[in-house]
């Protein structure tokens, strides 16, 4: 043991073992699930839709590719890439940031005046799936990685004792 200052003493052997958490890898994973998921609502809907009626364009909406990039970016402007977030909270951004992001493509269709060529049930239906895929791929990839010693973000617990053990068994039981 080394002796750091008068009250504290720091064991050579205290940070063998030590699993260091990479936020970036984390947030890199999420943005990647978030875009998957908002392309796969898109592709999914226009899809359906020309199952289902036909005489849909699919050119038309897949050169549209771009603006899928507004959703993570919007999620990012909503602090949905910073660790630490509720579910419950991470779950009420997710569903107004898509909203509202949604409710900007259609706007902005009206106002182009484009809206005719473009399904609105394709629309809706992405919207819907959207509402759908993007929690359930998060859900899914902290599932899958949850425990990977790069996950998340590296935690300082302070404290001895029952409180301390406490707090280290719930974090390894819910990452």
């Amino acid at each position: 043991q080394e002796r750091v200052s008068e009250d504290v003493l720091v064991s050579k052997n205290a940070l063998q073992g030590v699993r260091i958490a990479s936020p970036q890898k984390t947030i890199l994973c999420l943005f990647l699930v978030d875009g998957g998921a908002i392309t796969l609502s898109f592709v999914m809907a226009v899809l359906i839709r020309d199952a289902f009626q036909g005489f849909l364009s699919r050119q038309l909406y897949f050169s549209l590719w771009p603006l899928l990039f507004l959703f993570p970016l919007a999620y990012y402007l909503s602090g949905l890439y910073q660790l630490g977030i509720s579910a419950a909270d991470e779950l009420r951004r997710l569903t107004y940031t898509t909203s509202v992001t949604f409710i900007a493509l259609g706007a902005i269709t009206f106002i182009y005046k484009v809206g005719v060529l473009y399904s609105r049930g394709a629309f809706l239906l992405a919207f819907g799936l959207a509402l759908l895929l993007v929690p359930l791929g998060r859900a899914l990839l902290r599932a899958g990685l949850a425990r990977k010693p790069w996950w998340g973000a590296s935690v300082v617990i302070l404290g001895a004792g029952k409180t301390g053990e406490l707090v280290v068994e719930n974090l390894l039981k819910h990452p």
